[in-house]
């Protein structure tokens, strides 16, 4: 197994691998996943048994659209989100326990189709001063998603902030969770800045006034230039990423393109 890095200090790609026979390189696999928070492997005609099979291998598959087959998909053909801007964010972040590990094999993929964009949140924390790393240390972010509202007028989904909504305080329209600004992966113990411009709503200590400018500086750490990994998509791409230590976004969905990717997430990782 050889790896050649693609982003700046995280996202790998794996080779000398088969995904359809990789029960022996587990271990090895999930240290990869755990050093460098992204695995592309290139794999033609993956069927989903075998996707399914690969992403077991990093711990226990959720039943994301409850019919027991552990599969979905982002199409802009079919399936979930099929245009518009996403804005950075980890998946979940709006509940106690986001999903450790995520998944996307391109199906596909025709035309200059939209990339999937990845920052580190492990990264992030390492450019924090040491005037921010005290500052924020305690403090709680709240997340929150909007369950009926898909976007703006331009098609693009729109980060919430509770505190501005007249009807902010209802948990079935806007399901949120609290996480520490700050914290560690559950997993690898790394210290993280776990903030995101689509969910993050508001800072739970402080007043707006003094929260909003945490949330724009961590987003500045975030998301410059030079912290973003393109992943731009080819037909048998399987990506692997975790979910806790990155974040993605997409750029909006380009016309006269076909994009389809089967999505497996890992609801307990190993």
């Amino acid at each position: 197994m050889e790896t050649r890095m693609l982003g700046p200090g995280f996202a790998v790609e794996v080779t000398g691998i088969d995904p359809r026979e990789a029960t022996a390189g587990a271990a090895e696999l999930r240290a990869l996943l755990d050093a460098y928070g992204l695995l592309v492997l290139r794999c033609p005609d993956l069927s989903a048994d075998d996707h399914l099979a690969f992403v077991g291998l990093f711990g226990r598959i959720y039943d994301e659209a409850r019919d027991k087959s552990g599969l979905s998909h982002v199409s802009n053909v079919f399936g979930s989100f099929p245009t518009g801007r996403l804005l950075f964010h980890q998946d979940f972040a709006f509940t106690p326990n986001p999903h450790p590990v995520q998944s996307l094999y391109a199906e596909e993929v025709e035309g200059a189709v939209a990339p999937t964009l990845f920052v580190s949140n492990v990264l992030a924390y390492e450019k924090l001063s040491p005037a921010q790393r005290e500052g924020w240390a305690g403090l709680t972010a709240v997340h929150a998603r909007d369950a009926t509202r898909r976007g703006n007028v331009d098609d693009e989904f729109v980060r919430i902030r509770l505190l501005d909504l007249p009807d902010g305080d209802d948990p079935i329209r806007y399901p949120r969770a609290h996480h520490a600004v700050l914290k560690r992966h559950p997993r690898t113990a790394a210290p993280l800045l776990f903030a995101n411009e689509y969910y993050t709503s508001h800072i739970l200590e402080l007043p707006p006034e003094q929260g909003e400018p945490i949330i724009q500086e961590a987003c500045a750490l975030l998301y410059a230039s030079e912290a973003i990994y393109a992943h731009e998509w080819h037909a048998g791409d399987l990506v692997v990423w975790d979910n806790i230590a990155l974040q993605h976004a997409r750029a909006q969905v380009r016309p006269d393109t076909r994009r389809t990717l089967r999505r497996i997430l890992v609801n307990d990782a190993v």
